[in-house]
């Protein structure tokens, strides 16, 4: 289920594009893995919740995701499209927005009485993570 996300975040991180730019693609692809598989978020949040370490392998995914991540970051903290701060720190809050709206999606809908799309969901973790890293404020429509 790991390796999937982590070369597609590889490639990303390879590809062209501004730096905020391929972020967007990883949001996208977070969003695209856990709609593949879906069990992941729960089942990475119950290890971590009780105290386990996820097994070696996702733990190494996770490494190698959170080094490419915070790269690309870094590069766009380089060239002042992305704003200064710890690039770890930047990552993990980009991670996050996937992780928790999938993992939120079904008790959202009885407190809010909503089904949100899947695209609804997307579009928002991109505009609030550009709008979080961004060295410049940008508005959005």
């Amino acid at each position: 289920m790991m390796h999937p996300i982590r070369d597609r975040i590889l490639e990303v991180a390879r590809g062209e594009g501004a730096p905020l730019e391929r972020l967007d693609a990883v949001v996208a692809t977070y969003f695209e893995h856990f709609e593949r598989y879906p069990d992941l978020p729960h089942f990475l949040i119950e290890r971590i919740a009780s105290g386990q370490l996820p097994p070696p392998p996702v733990l190494q995914t996770m490494t190698d995701v959170l080094r490419t991540v915070s790269g690309i970051v870094s590069e766009g903290q380089a060239d002042g499209s992305i704003r200064a701060g710890n690039p770890v720190f930047m990552t993990l809050s980009l991670i996050s927005q996937p992780v928790y709206l999938t993992l939120v999606q079904h008790p959202l809908r009885a407190v809010t009485n909503a089904r949100f799309s899947r695209g609804a969901l997307v579009d928002h973790a991109r505009a609030f993570v550009r709008a979080g890293l961004s060295s410049t404020v940008e508005s959005t429509p």
